[in-house]
C-alpha cells in the first residue's frame, strides 16, 4: 500500500547538489498523491479502500469495504469486525414471576438513542396458566420508554386451560428523546387471580435505527 514512510524530511541534504531539489519535490508529490488516493479521490472526496477479500489485518481501526459481501469492516489489529449500522439490545429472564393487577417490570434494556433515531421493540412473556383457580380473562403488556408508555398496550385473552401461553407485542417509536434511555416491558393481569398466574421466559429486544 502507498505510504509516506520512506520520505525523509532531511533530503536533500545541505551538501547535496541543487539538482537534487527538484527530484525530491517530484518524489514528494508522487508519494503524497499515491498515499492520498488510498482513501480519497484526488478531487477531495473521501472513499474506503475496497476489494472482494479483506486485506491482512494489522492496522488498528482501518475501515475496508468488502464489495463481495457489501459490508464495511473494521480492522481490530488481528482480524476484521463487521461494522453494524444498527444497535441491537436484548434481554431475557427465564425466572418465574407471579402476575398481579398492578403493572410489574418484566425485563429492561438500556439504549443510547441518537438524534432522529427510531426504535423497533419486540417483547413478550410466557404466561403459565394454573391447573386450578383459573379466573382471569386477559394479560396486558406495556412497553415504557424513559418512563412513558409507548403507543397502545397489547392485551391477550387467557384460555381456561392449564398451559403456558405465549403473549407478545410489537412497538415502534420515531424520533424519541435522545441519550441513554431505559426501555421496559411491564405486565399485569385484568383481575386479581385466585390461582398463581406466572410470567416466564420474559424477553425484550430493541433495534435502534
Amino acid at each position: 500500500m502507498a505510504d509516506l514512510s520512506d520520505l525523509s524530511e532531511l533530503e536533500p541534504g545541505a551538501n547535496d547538489p541543487v539538482s537534487s531539489g527538484d527530484d525530491e519535490i517530484r518524489k514528494s508529490r508522487l508519494h503524497t498523491k499515491n498515499w492520498a488516493f488510498v482513501e480519497h479521490h484526488l478531487t477531495g472526496q473521501h472513499k474506503f479502500p475496497t476489494g472482494v477479500t479483506n486485506p491482512g489485518a494489522g492496522l488498528v481501526n482501518r475501515l475496508f469495504l468488502n464489495t463481495a459481501q457489501e459490508v464495511i469492516v473494521r480492522d481490530d489489529g488481528s482480524s476484521y469486525r463487521l461494522l453494524r449500522t444498527n444497535q441491537l439490545k436484548d434481554s431475557f429472564d427465564g425466572a418465574s414471576l407471579a402476575l398481579t393487577v398492578a403493572f410489574q417490570d418484566m425485563v429492561s434494556v438500556t439504549v443510547d438513542m441518537p438524534t432522529d433515531g427510531r426504535v423497533i421493540i419486540f417483547a413478550g412473556i410466557g404466561v403459565s396458566i394454573p391447573a386450578t383457580g383459573r379466573n382471569l380473562t386477559s394479560v396486558t403488556l406495556r412497553v415504557e420508554y424513559d418512563g412513558s408508555g409507548v403507543n397502545a398496550n397489547q392485551s391477550t385473552f387467557l384460555p381456561d386451560v392449564n398451559m403456558v401461553l405465549a403473549c407478545s407485542g410489537f412497538w415502534t417509536l420515531i424520533s424519541p428523546s435522545t441519550g441513554s434511555k431505559v426501555i421496559k416491558l411491564r405486565a399485569a393481569v385484568l383481575t386479581t387471580p385466585t390461582g398463581t398466574y406466572s410470567a416466564v421466559n420474559r424477553q425484550l429486544s430493541a433495534i435502534i435505527l
